[in-house]
């Protein structure tokens, strides 16, 4: 049945989304637009009363004589009818408000936004407000339970949502509708609307359909479907007061009225100029007219919806339903029990006659859901009670007392129901650093090599990449017609991923930009049934992981490198190098955590091996957000309440490392992670407003947050010493120092301060080098606390004995392993004789070769370099000691000769005490040194430098000229011979200008030669034999003295070398005396006390 549209629509606002709804009296109703006005309107008169309001209101509320009003200034503002004065702002969001939806009883608020969030207000107190976040896009649209026990929401991520309010937990989420990135994009409002008073139903728009959802099980009970074709999408629903119709607008300007009793549309209406209807408000009181809005601004007003017909209908369903309610009593043949349930029944009908609405909706109610628990009240007894003592009597009346008895006990067995909390939803597969796919213009990728940008419109589905540091290629433009939704980037490739479709497998494409051939690009599509849930690009290789938990990897040119599985369910997954890190679910988590795992592979080319599989630790109530290396390679990981992790491998465990939230100017602020590198120890982001990532445009800007472990009592000096300290060993790699001797110096200087000498002994016991216990011994006697001195001296002197023993075991061990016989396999024996026999083939090769190559101009002959010894100046210097795997080690230990161990064994042990331990070293050093210097008799070791010097000065001032001195390579070239002509070079000498004439392009002497040689090897057998013979002509003597040459300078060389091994000899033998005399030294008991100048400058420092 058509429904006749109104008689006037009134142009209430400008073009653009209108809403509009009426007062709790019906008699008038609001209306709000994009021209930022509020306009109150009479519902039988066009006079009209405006609020202006400084912003665009995008959604309304009235409760008494307040107005809420949705604004695009992020505001929830509040007014009061009918002056329209302001009020105050009820809530704040991040972002414009989108939706508003009060409750039954005008209790609570609740509202949506751009930001992803929604907030539920309880209007008595507005400070009293709940927080619902899990929706990945703008929301379009809230509704709130009439008994206030759940709240639904629909998203521009294309989901709704149902959430429970106690709990603020999502129960079920279901995608239903286009995916979009903004609410101006949607296809659809998708306001959702529930059934009044018992909030039983839930009503749903889709494309053609409207679908109502069960209370509790949120399965679909029933749709709605109209019988001709629409155009478009149903844009909104809205229930009657009477809980039984419901009107439905569609973006091509339908609108329907449903029963849902029948499940047939009633009557329906089109707008006369076919705009899309954005909204539909019953009016309240009587329940038979409506108002909507199109999307030109334009109101309409039509009354009389509900007939008397439909109004008749449902009575009549009401008095069926009360006849069945009586029916459920016929197998109790007790009148004494139907008499008492229809004095219920008359006494909520004398209820109901007060309130017109009551009796609407008691004809979609049940037979025994019609009457509420209090108006089942029989005196002070609920009607339940009632039931069960009439059906007690009954029941002792016609079974006897004994079986009736029987009866009660048998209901009183019964079990409870069991209940427990709800499973927590697994989290999802992302890539990290990656927005949502759902948004029309997302970034795929941004790391710390570059951007992958995706554009996905009706006009245009590209994807862009782009690079930080242009030396490392150019721009990259890719048609993203196979709907590309995952990728990754490094400096050799571009990695891309789809999921694919019924028609479409999963493909994973590759471009190696990086390549040397000419072809870059390369694709695989998955078996069939496999999905692609997650990629990493890694150095020279590349892995997907899919919906089967399989790992394949591929080298960067295509081939298949290796496959393995996944003991869970992948969750994301990151490579650096030739590591790859995984993580996936474990299994369910104590209610609202994951439990999630991580493994972590080094793939090389050859082998692969498993190094980490350990348990994912994540902070309470959150979920991973980003997973990945540092620049430096050590894994990390952020989860959603903004805590930073990095992995220690000395400690095996993950240490936080920073904390994103502590940066965070409000509680909607967040930080997207793009990478992390430690030195400098910085956290790259993007600070985003609401939103957890960022728009495309305008390009957000990256900025650094500085790595803070989350010590206790940062604001003092202690708290931000001991922070510096451990996060410097924390991010020191493995095999270097960890911490800084520096930090440790003034924590011992701070514990010095504060009288805490226990404290300033245990920062010692940190320290890793000689020379900062040596300044620590120095403060503690300066600063006059000489029983720290004294204790420090005692543990240096224990931990240099320590490492004296140590150092005698390992050269024990040294000596054992020099002397096992090393056996060599026969397959290596035979290898290294072929190999010498190549190595004996390749150098007469060589030699033949130089023959031809004689008049090559001379090359400076490039010698390998020597390595560097690195000598220490003293043996007590400072030595700095590498931790293995964070054990204490020794700062003291030291390889003593085994002439200093007799020399220590012989002499009485020093008494250690005091700041004199490292000072007595020093002056035996001292002494030693001034007594080398003057032993310059003639009974010093001819090898030594004394000797030398002595002798040097004896020349000098006996005038004797000095020879010059000449570098072996010097004498040796000079005394080098001349080789005499080859056969190669008389043949070019003769076919010199043969050779330039066919090859007069060639005008230098390297060309031409090269050409001469390889015209020498072109020439035959005999020519060659005579050229041979004639250089032996030629030459004939000069070989015979080139042959007297050599021996010379082979004699010559032998006694060279046997000069010098008698010189090392004898250096070998000072050195060992040296060494005797500096270990006795080290020993010796002191015998002088503290000079007067060390005294002096001790006692001054004191004063100070």
């Amino acid at each position: 049945m058509e429904l006749d549209p109104p008689d006037k629509m009134r142009n209430i606002h400008c073009d653009g989304h209108t809403e509009a709804c009426y007062d709790v009296l019906g008699k008038k109703f609001l209306s709000c637009g994009e021209d930022g006005e509020i306009r109150i309107w009479k519902a039988g008169d066009d006079d009209v009363a405006t609020l202006e309001l400084a912003d665009l209101v995008n959604s309304l509320c009235v409760l008494g004589s307040k107005v809420f009003a949705g604004t695009q200034s992020n505001t929830i503002q509040c007014y009061l009818l009918p002056e329209g004065a302001p009020d105050g702002i009820l809530c704040r969001f991040t972002s414009p408000v989108t939706h508003l939806a009060l409750s039954e009883d005008g209790k609570k608020l609740v509202a949506g936004a751009d930001d992803f969030m929604i907030k539920m207000v309880d209007l008595s107190d507005s400070k009293d407000q709940l927080l619902f976040n899990a929706h990945t896009a703008p929301i379009l649209s809230v509704a709130l339970d009439p008994k206030l026990e759940y709240m639904a929401s629909t998203s521009c991520d294309g989901t709704l949502k149902i959430w429970n309010v106690e709990s603020q937990n999502w129960e079920k989420s279901v995608v239903l509708f286009p995916k979009c990135s903004d609410t101006s994009l949607a296809k659809t409002k998708a306001r959702i609307s529930w059934k009044p008073k018992d909030g039983e139903l839930l009503a749903i728009p889709l494309e053609n359909e409207i679908q109502l959802y069960a209370r509790d099980s949120w399965e679909t009970s029933f749709t709605l479907k109209p019988e001709e074709e629409i155009e478009g999408f149903i844009n909104v629903v809205s229930w009657a007061p009477d809980g039984v119709h419901l009107a439905s607008g569609t973006t091509g300007g339908l609108l329907h009225i449903w029963d849902t009793q029948s499940k047939k549309c009633i009557k329906i209406m089109k707008d006369p100029k076919g705009l899309s209807i954005g909204c539909i408000a019953w009016n309240p009181q009587g329940g038979d007219s409506l108002v909507f809005t199109n999307a030109m601004g334009q109101a309409g007003i039509l009354e009389k919806v509900l007939t008397k017909t439909t109004i008749k209908a449902a009575d009549t369903t009401n008095k069926e339903q009360k006849e069945d309610f009586s029916d459920l009593f016929d197998d109790m043949a007790e009148e004494d029990l139907i008499e008492a349930a229809m004095q219920a029944e008359k006494k909520a009908g004398q209820n109901t006659e007060d309130q017109d609405d009551d009796d609407d909706m008691a004809s979609d109610l049940g037979p025994t859901e019609a009457l509420g628990p209090e108006d089942l009240e029989l005196g002070d007894n609920p009607l339940d009670d009632l039931l069960q003592d009439d059906t007690s009597q009954g029941a002792s009346n016609l079974l006897g007392d004994d079986d009736a008895g029987s009866v009660m006990s048998e209901a009183k067995v019964l079990p409870p129901p069991i209940t427990g909390p709800a499973p927590t939803p697994l989290q999802k597969p992302f890539i990290p650093s990656s927005t949502p796919a759902h948004l029309s213009s997302r970034f795929m990728k941004w790391n710390m090599v570059g951007i992958v940008r995706c554009y996905d419109t009706d006009e245009e589905s590209s994807i862009d990449v782009e690079f930080h540091d242009a030396s490392v290629h150019h721009s990259l433009h890719f048609d993203n017609q196979l709907n590309h939704t995952m990728a990754d980037l490094n400096s050799q490739a571009v990695l891309l991923a789809t999921e694919g479709d019924t028609d479409t497998p999963s493909e994973v494409l590759c471009q190696y930009f990086a390549s040397w051939d000419m072809q870059k690009e390369w694709s695989t599509a998955m078996p069939k049934d496999e999905v692609i849930k997650a990629l990493a690009l890694g150095t020279e290789f590349a892995a997907v992981v899919t919906n089967k938990r399989l790992v394949r990897v591929f080298t960067l040119s295509g081939i298949q490198k290796d496959i393995f599985s996944v003991p869970g369910p992948i969750v994301t997954m990151a490579a650096a190098g030739q590591s790859l890190l995984l993580a996936y679910h474990q299994g369910a988590g104590v209610p609202g955590d994951q439990c999630l795992g991580y493994q972590l592979y080094q793939l090389s080319r050859k082998t692969k091996a498993i190094s980490l599989d350990n348990r994912l630790p994540l902070s309470a109530k959150s979920t991973l957000n980003w997973l990945g290396f540092t620049v430096e390679g050590r894994p990390g990981m952020v989860d959603s309440n903004g805590m930073v992790r990095l992995y220690h491998q000395a400690s095996s465990s993950w240490v936080p490392t920073a904390n994103t939230r502590n940066h965070a100017k409000s509680k909607s602020d967040h930080h997207w992670v793009i990478g992390m590198q430690e030195d400098p120890a910085q956290l790259r982001c993007i600070s985003c407003k609401g939103p957890t990532f960022p728009p495309t445009l305008p390009r957000p800007t990256p900025i650094l947050l500085p790595f803070k472990l989350p010590f206790c009592d940062l604001e003092a000096d202690k708290g931000q010493l001991e922070e510096s300290y451990w996060r410097q060993r924390v991010l020191a790699s493995p095999g270097q120092e960890g911490g800084s001797q520096e930090t440790l110096m003034k924590m011992f200087a701070l514990s010095c301060r504060a009288n805490r000498e226990v404290r300033a002994s245990d920062v010692c016991r940190l320290m890793s080098s000689q020379h900062a216990w040596t300044l620590a011994i120095k403060y503690a006697s300066r600063s006059r606390k000489m029983h720290l001195a004294e204790k420090l001296s005692e543990m240096a002197a224990e931990l240099l004995r320590d490492g004296e023993s140590g150092s005698e075991e390992e050269e024990e061990e040294e000596v054992e392993e020099q002397r096992r016989p090393v056996r060599v396999p026969r397959r290596k024996q035979q290898q290294q004789q072929e190999d010498d026999e190549d190595d004996d083939e390749e150098e007469e090769m060589e030699q033949e070769e130089a023959e031809t190559t004689e008049d090559l101009p001379d090359m400076k002959a490039i010698e390998p370099r020597e390595r560097l010894a690195m000598k220490p100046k003293q043996r007590i210097s400072v030595l700095p000691l590498t931790p293995v795997n964070s054990q204490k080690r020794n700062p003291f230990k030291k390889s003593a000769p085994p002439a200093a161990k007799e020399v220590a064994e012989k002499e009485p042990t020093q008494q250690w005490g005091g700041a004199n331990v490292f000072d007595g070293m020093k002056k035996q050093q001292n002494g030693k040194g001034a007594a080398s210097k003057k032993d310059t008799s003639p009974t010093a070791p001819k090898g030594s430098k004394t000797s030398k010097k002595s002798q040097m000065t004896l020349t000098t001032k006996m005038g004797t000229k000095k020879p010059e001195q000449k570098s072996p390579k010097q004498d040796e070239k000079e005394n080098k011979p001349k080789k005499p002509m080859s056969a190669f070079h008389l043949w070019l000498e003769d076919n010199r200008s043969e050779l330039v004439t066919e090859h007069p392009e060639e005008d230098g002497e390297a060309e031409v030669l090269k050409i001469a040689i390889q015209k020498w090897r072109e020439v035959d057998a005999e020519t060659r034999k005579k050229w041979t013979e004639k250089a032996k002509e030629v030459a004939g003597e000069k070989l015979d003295s080139t042959e007297a040459t050599d021996s010379e300078a082979k004699d010559a060389e032998n006694k060279l070398g046997s000069d010098k091994k008698r010189k090392r000899e004898e250096g070998d033998g000072d050195a060992n005396a040296e060494k005797k005399i500096r270990a006795k030294n080290v020993f010796a008991k002191k015998s002088s006390t503290l000079n007067k100048s060390t005294a002096n400058k001790l006692a001054s420092f004191a004063r100070e």
